[in-house]
């Protein structure tokens, strides 16, 4: 049998005609990055959901773009009139790629990184205020809670506000301090960045018997010290407004989102109990989304490790039966039709 690819190509071309138009009038929706609401898209597209077209404006891009005017920049289109949003997915409008090679979006041959550091800063603040001066719509979430929330101290409050079994922790800087918190749990502690670096991965790790005789190491910056939670059953829970979607994963490695070939993840129900202090945990912190990290003990009680405010989560929905594109548009929708419009 012989195969037309040039109409294969036409029909390909003409079936996806909807495509440009669609992906314009998205940027006039959300604030985020560009590959991930691409990746929303396509789940809804592929699973025949119907919403009303949404789309990512690449916040990274959009930073560092002198000559914008006034108003929210938007790539290659006039500046958005924020006023007439109904709803901000403000996810990690940063100015800065997190991918290699990390560099701001400025122009090339600008490479002071004194002057990079000011035109970044500047474009983010006149970015930022754009936003909160004039958009009266549905945050999700607010600047301000967002970032409070990706502080590590505060989450870990709010967590035990909720009733959540947080781990004995330590936040130091001190190495007598770190060594006697280790020893009180058997040398079986882990190590976590309070905040991390564009420069390398927030990763936690063990903390090793040489780790602890380096005294200028450990005085260096404060860290976080948790008990080590034994097991190799982890929850990843959605959080989109009031739906939860939980997905139990199953590996060895202390962090299985850098061991994916070796984790086995299941769409998991939560308890009553466990839906209802993450959901305290969202209200202290004012977030209307988040993404849970968990882990289960040895008897099956989930501890907490984390709260990310923006966490990505369309990679799970491919390493499982775990649909999360199309209820998170749904949640995109039913927060964009919120009667929440202040007066301006």
């Amino acid at each position: 049998m012989s195969i037309d690819v040039r109409a294969i190509n036409d029909m390909v071309q003409r079936e996806s005609a909807f495509i440009d138009p669609l992906l314009h009038e998205v940027k006039k929706v959300i604030v985020g990055q560009e590959e991930m609401v691409q990746r929303v898209l396509i789940g809804l597209l592929a699973r025949a959901s119907t919403a009303a077209p949404c789309h990512g404006r690449h916040a990274d891009r959009d930073l560092g773009q002198p000559g914008r005017g006034s108003g929210a920049p938007v790539l290659d289109e006039p500046a958005a009139a924020v006023g007439d949003w109904d709803v901000l997915w403000f996810r990690r409008p940063g100015g800065v790629s997190w991918r290699p090679p990390h560099r701001p979006a400025v122009p090339d041959d600008v490479t002071d990184p004194a002057a990079i550091d000011l035109i970044v800063g500047d474009c983010r603040a006149a970015f930022i205020g754009s936003l909160l001066d004039g958009f009266r719509g549905a945050w999700v979430s607010h600047p301000d809670a967002t970032r409070n929330a990706e502080n590590k101290l505060v989450q870990l409050r709010a967590a035990r506000q909720a009733g959540l079994r947080v781990p004995a922790t330590l936040i130091s800087q001190s190495p007598d301090e770190i060594r006697a918190f280790c020893a009180a749990h058997g040398h079986r502690v882990i190590v976590k960045s309070l905040t991390g670096s564009q420069w390398a991965p927030l990763t936690p790790g063990v903390i090793e018997p040489a780790m602890l005789a380096d005294d200028r190491s450990l005085a260096l910056a404060p860290a976080i010290y948790q008990a080590m939670v034994e097991g190799q059953r982890h929850l990843r829970v959605h959080a989109f407004g009031d739906e939860f979607i939980a997905a139990q994963i199953e590996c060895p490695a202390l962090d299985w989102r850098f061991h994916l070939a070796e984790s086995t993840v299941t769409h998991t129900t939560l308890p009553a109990s466990l839906r209802d202090a993450l959901a305290r945990v969202l209200q202290l912190l004012g977030l209307r989304m988040g993404v849970f990290d968990l882990k289960l003990t040895s008897e099956g009680e989930p501890v907490w490790l984390e709260v990310n405010p923006q966490g990505q989560f369309l990679f799970v929905e491919g390493l499982g039966d775990l649909p999360l594109a199309a209820p998170f548009a749904d949640f995109l929708l039913r927060e964009a039709r919120q009667p929440l419009r202040a007066a301006a």
